[in-house]
């Protein structure tokens, strides 16, 4: 799953999503031959389980609780990103991007016990504003969008979420590990490509924070490609 922190005087801990496996019984095809009858082992198979609660995690009180929401509720999802979006005390969101999901209703067989994941479109945004705990979906209005991907960092600088690497699913189960990066502005919501002469190679699952330790020697996106 994925959290973000939330301030204020009453700060929580919000977590959506994530996946878990259970074990269970998957028989294998039933066989009708000639002859006394075939009795064919029970393989116990991993099923996944994906969710699309939310959860919420009162550090002052040590309580989890499960609250209720307006709006409609995001399709579950895992190996996504929740960054806090914080424009202005007032609009405090959490944002949900990217990850996978297994298609609703799978009903898992021998041949095929895992479903495979289907890509969550980078124009798919959430946002849960947490003062009215109501989920909103901005619509993208420009710019060249990312590949879609899970397992990626996403980490806000002002009001531009910078998004790196991850991993995309092709055909056939196939995952390519990506080293791109794209930025989202999330006052236009618009996308765009920062392109870097020393970008890092390509990486999955990896973290990323922003430390800003001299205003004097920050240096803007548009800056840095500028000097690229």
């Amino acid at each position: 799953s994925e959290q973000g922190v939330m301030g204020g005087a009453s700060p929580v801990i919000a977590v959506f999503g994530g996946m878990d496996v259970q074990q269970g019984d998957a028989g294998l095809p039933a066989l009708v031959l000639p002859g006394p009858p075939l009795l064919l082992p029970v393989q116990r198979q991993w099923r996944p389980v994906q969710s699309g609660r939310l959860l919420l995690f009162a550090p002052g009180d040590k309580a989890w609780s499960l609250p209720r929401t307006g709006g409609a509720s995001p399709l579950p999802r895992f190996r996504h990103s929740a960054t806090l979006c914080a424009r202005g005390t007032a609009d405090e969101a959490m944002l949900l991007w990217g990850g996978w999901r297994y298609p609703v209703g799978f009903q898992a067989t021998p041949l095929e016990p895992f479903p495979r994941e289907r890509d969550i479109s980078p124009d798919e945004i959430a946002l849960l504003h947490m003062r009215t705990l109501t989920w909103t979906y901005p619509v993208v209005s420009a710019g060249p969008r990312p590949p879609p991907r899970a397992a990626h960092t996403a980490t806000l600088i002002g009001e531009s979420l910078l998004l790196y690497g991850g991993a995309a699913n092709h055909e056939r189960n196939h995952e390519e590990d990506l080293g791109d990066t794209f930025v989202l502005d999330t006052a236009a919501w618009a996308y765009r490509r920062l392109n870097s002469a020393c970008a890092p190679e390509v990486r999955r699952s990896s973290g990323m924070v922003f430390y800003f330790y001299e205003a004097a020697t920050f240096t803007t996106f548009a800056q840095a490609e500028a000097a690229a």
